[in-house]
């Protein structure tokens, strides 16, 4: 059965055909065409008098796609972060297992017979030991000693001579020792002795102002808890990690010896909490040491205007 056009219908489908037939016709029938709309151009058009926007284009749907990429960033920035630790942790252990030895041989220092005490340039604690060899003049009445002193049984002390002696008590012209500015104790020829903590020096045990017509010096190896210890791969992987966490945090929110820390002034490490906490009682000198071979590229990495910013100008942070 013929079905029934209503009357805007048949007009419509009559300028279809029109159109069809001839190119050239402009009249209704066909679609207008438009200039697809950019990705981030709102698209609309009227239902009933209403606009409705595309959720993939309207501003609330660019916020939400701007935001996931936002997030996105985010997360590749901290997988970025989680392999830089990574990898400055695996560096460390490989340096560590490489060329860093659990103690250091005994230091070599020689002991000259011509003035009271020489800094040994060694900080020890809690025990040193010591081995001596040589011979010193002492210009007149033994001459060729060893670190034992005197072979014919002088004794420093007011009865030997003029009587002022740098310590009473051990044999004439023994090798001493002491740390610091404390109170000097007989070595001789060596052993295994305890020591509080600081710079220990050592000397002859002669007449105090008879130094000037002394000869020859002696050689003392010198093996110290303090002074050989060196860090474990455990330390210099913690140490690496909490340097990376101060790199990723804000530095505006670091302390003055953090910052400077990171500028490669090994004594503001020391400082921090954090830190002491994981270097325990192994030489400051020794860390200094170990910081600059494995971390001194830290600083040379940063730019001038980092560099200003963890000096403590802010402005250059932005």
């Amino acid at each position: 059965m013929p079905r029934l056009l209503v009357g805007h219908q048949r007009r419509r489908n009559a300028h279809d055909g029109a159109a069809r037939a001839d190119p050239s016709y402009t009249g209704p029938g066909l679609p207008v065409e438009r200039p697809s709309a950019t990705p981030f151009q709102i698209a609309a058009h009227s239902r009933g008098g209403a606009v409705i926007r595309n959720p993939r284009t309207s501003a609330a749907g660019l916020t939400r796609r701007r935001l996931r990429i936002s997030l996105g960033r985010q997360r590749d920035a901290l997988r970025r972060l989680s392999a830089v630790i990574c990898a400055m942790i695996i560096m460390c252990m490989l340096m560590a297992f490489g060329g860093t030895s659990v103690a250091l041989a005994a230091t070599a220092v020689t002991v000259s017979a011509r003035q009271p005490w020489t800094d040994t340039g060694i900080d020890v604690g809690g025990s040193v030991t010591l081995h001596a060899t040589g011979t010193i003049g002492v210009g007149g009445p033994e001459g060729n000693l060893g670190p034992g002193g005197s072979k014919t049984g002088c004794v420093a002390g007011p009865s030997s001579f003029s009587g002022k002696w740098v310590l009473n008590g051990p044999p004439c012209w023994s090798l001493i020792g002491r740390v610091g500015n404390g109170r000097p104790f007989a070595v001789g020829g060596g052993g295994k002795f305890k020591v509080p903590s600081g710079r220990f020096y050592l000397g002859v045990d002669d007449e105090v102002a008879a130094f000037g017509d002394n000869s020859g010096s002696w050689k003392v190896s010198i093996g110290s808890a303090a002074s050989n210890a060196q860090p474990s791969t455990l330390q210099i992987a913690q140490v690496g990690t909490q340097l990376a966490e101060w790199l990723a945090s804000p530095w505006r929110s670091l302390t003055e010896d953090q910052r400077q820390c990171l500028l490669g002034h090994w004594d503001n490490c020391m400082r921090d909490s954090s830190m002491q906490a994981i270097m325990g009682s192994i030489n400051p000198a020794t860390w200094k040491r170990v910081l600059q071979e494995e971390f001194g590229w830290i600083r040379n990495s940063l730019t001038p205007q980092q560099r200003a910013c963890l000096a403590g100008d802010f402005n250059a942070c932005k």
